[in-house]
């Protein structure tokens, strides 16, 4: 499971929204709909963390662990721009 590979999925699908949530495989919103996203498994605290925090410079991360929310975007080359909302839900980190 790779950020990058799951934003190009988002892309590909023409999703709206990608979900990245402990306990669940991160799921994508595709005309309206929350669909898992295929042959990914649950996310752990863990790699929910793998995930976010290398999107995240660390004044970033200190606002983020202190706040336990945060509104920022990320830009991956031609691959596009996304806006990111990270937050605590039930004492994990997850991200939308």
């Amino acid at each position: 499971m790779d950020i990058k590979k799951l934003l190009k999925l988002v892309i590909e699908k023409s999703a709206s929204d990608l979900h990245i949530v402990v306990g669940v495989a991160p799921y994508i919103r595709v005309d309206g709909e929350l669909v898992p996203v295929e042959g990914e498994t649950k996310v752990t605290k863990e790699k929910v963390k793998d995930l976010i925090f290398p999107l995240l410079n660390p004044q970033q991360k200190d606002q983020f662990l202190v706040n336990k929310d945060l509104d920022f975007s990320v830009e991956f080359g031609k691959l596009g721009r996304f806006r990111v909302n990270t937050y605590f839900q039930k004492g994990s980190m997850a991200a939308a």
